[in-house]
């Protein structure tokens, strides 16, 4: 593999994401250092770069208005006193918040919460205060020592009490509202955890680095790092089902011969499988374990639903005259409370194929109406509701409530003149120019360059990984994409393009970090004869539709 440094100018553009130069929409008391403060903590591991909301109207929301700034990396925040008497609200942001646990950024937003007058953000004071209880009654409830609640359970070594508040953690919902209406099965799990801890004796040695979750009602053990850092091993994927028969699926059309096509997938929160024609006016739902039909719904005009997305359990269709219209989890008209779904004040929601704003800041409208369509590909994997990035030399984060934050990194026209140098000092033999180099935007700071040999058609162009840290090579493919989403530090890339040098099916994991090809997955066309158009990377492994063929598949690995 080669590799070159980045020059000084890119490398410290990139080194700054993540640095000094995020702006963030809101109110930060931090730099007022004339006023009374009291020092207060994130923690599960220490949280840096946590988001912290002064919660005014204790709603256990984090409206915009609220915030007041971010997490230092040892998770400790100076808060003016003015705020102390309202509840703090921290929001760890997916790839962005640090974890001292790991060596790295956490793979899932998370939002605590403490009551006013705690010190100390941590998944037992969520926990306490969802249930509207003090820490004694809960440490009454749960059967531990409350003095080790309220504390730093790190520095004072409470080894049980730190296992506990990180497996607790993984019970937690990415907002406070939907781990409020979870609470009581919240509760009840986290009495299995004690009552596991206190059955089990465990090292220190073992308690250093465990997490204790739970899998259809048993206790699973794991470490931190596999948490949020387990790679996602694609040699090993193997086909979990394929549904193909569509025939109990009422569809009709102009074209008689023509039946149900997927062409959209979305991953719903039980796991099951939202499908939509390309038309999104039949929807179906798959069982994400065996692909089996489990619902459907009425179908709509061809023109009538221009976009959706999905809200907690709903499905919402948006229609030519801007009303959303919400299916219920059988796919049946349904008319849901706003205390039911995420997005029923939201200003910034991504949708299937756009992303919707109703806020009344011109500029973020404007950015947003002008977003790159490729940001589309990997959004759902990336940090936030919505992100893309603006070939100037900046990309931009935006939650739900229209908070935005914006990093600096590369500007396009710097990142093409760095490959350029790159490619040309390489050996390949092959001198390119800047209208040969294209600049695709994955995650954060990694983009992904290609050198086109032949822009009329496919053609076997060359690879190449910027980061941070450096350029990589990593060799020579045909057209493609890279998507993201099976683990936290790895990019996969796959062509549908079948022809001379490229005749079958082949996925390559890439590490974001290194640039290192660490996984390769091979299958023949006629083990697998339908083309993977669209591809769906979760955690749960790769959904794929395709149209032409009428068929959605799964591949999940044996690891």
């Amino acid at each position: 593999m080669k590799k070159l440094l980045l020059t000084s100018a890119i490398a410290s553009l990139l080194s700054a994401c993540g640095g000094d130069s995020v702006d963030t929409v809101g109110n930060d008391d931090t730099t007022n250092t004339t006023s009374q403060r009291s020092k207060y903590r994130a923690l599960d591991g220490y949280l840096g770069g946590a988001l912290v909301y002064a919660d005014a109207d204790g709603d256990m929301v984090a409206d915009d208005d609220e915030y007041i700034g971010k997490t230092a990396a040892d998770g400790t925040i100076d808060i003016d006193q003015k705020h102390t008497n309202y509840d703090i609200i921290v929001r760890a942001i997916a790839n962005v918040t640090t974890d001292s646990d790991i060596n790295g950024t956490v793979s899932e937003s998370k939002e605590m919460i403490a009551k006013s007058g705690v010190r100390h953000i941590t998944p037992l004071s969520t926990l306490a205060a969802i249930q509207n209880l003090t820490l004694n009654d809960l440490a009454a409830d749960l059967g531990i020592n409350p003095d080790e609640i309220d504390a730093d359970f790190i520095a004072n070594d409470y080894k049980n009490t730190h296992v506990l508040n990180r497996s607790i953690n993984t019970l937690l919902y990415d907002n406070l509202k939907d781990t409020k209406q979870g609470k009581v099965a919240i509760k009840e799990n986290a009495k299995k955890l004690v009552e596991h801890l206190q059955q089990y004796s465990y090292s220190n040695a073992e308690l250093d680095d465990l997490v204790l979750t739970i899998e259809n009602g048993s206790i699973i053990t794991t470490t931190p790092d596999q948490l949020h850092n387990g790679s996602y091993d694609i040699s090993t994927l193997d086909l979990a089902w394929e549904q193909k028969d569509f025939s109990v699926v009422t569809y009709t059309s102009d074209l008689s011969e023509q039946g149900f096509h997927p062409c959209y997938v979305r991953e719903a929160s039980d796991k099951s499988l939202i499908v939509t024609n390309c038309f999104s006016n039949k929807f179906i739902i798959l069982d994400g374990s065996t692909g089996d039909i489990k619902a459907q719904s009425e179908q709509f005009g061809d023109m009538e639903i221009t976009d959706w997305y999905l809200d907690r359990e709903f499905v919402a269709l948006i229609d030519s005259n801007d009303t959303t219209i919400y299916l219920d989890k059988n796919l049946q008209r349904a008319n849901p409370d706003a205390s039911e779904l995420d997005y029923a004040d939201a200003k910034v929601i991504t949708t299937q194929r756009n992303v919707i704003y109703r806020g009344s800041d011109s500029e973020i409208a404007n950015r947003l109406a002008n977003a790159n369509w490729l940001s589309y590909r990997n959004v759902r994997a990336r940090s936030g509701e919505f992100s893309h990035y603006e070939s100037d030399g900046a990309y931009y984060v935006y939650d739900k409530n229209g908070i935005e934050t914006k990093y600096n990194t590369a500007s396009e026209a710097e990142l093409k003149s760095h490959i350029l140098e790159f490619h040309n000092a390489s050996g390949t033999g092959h001198t390119t120019v800047l209208e040969e180099i294209n600049v695709d935007w994955i995650t954060d700071d990694v983009f992904i360059s290609s050198v086109n040999l032949d822009s009329n058609r496919v053609s076997n162009d060359y690879y190449y990984l910027t980061n941070r840290i450096g350029t990589f090579a990593l060799g020579r493919m045909y057209g493609g994409s890279f998507q993201i989403g099976l683990d936290k530090h790895s990019v996969v890339y796959y062509s549908a393009y079948k022809g001379p040098g490229n005749e079958n099916h082949v996925f390559k994991q890439f590490d974001m970090r290194t640039g290192q090809l660490i996984n390769t997955w091979n299958a023949t066309m006629t083990d697998y004869p339908a083309n993977f158009y669209a591809r769906l990377h979760t955690k749960s492994g790769i959904t794929i539709v395709s149209d032409s063929y009428s068929t959605v598949l799964r591949l999940v690995t044996s690891k």
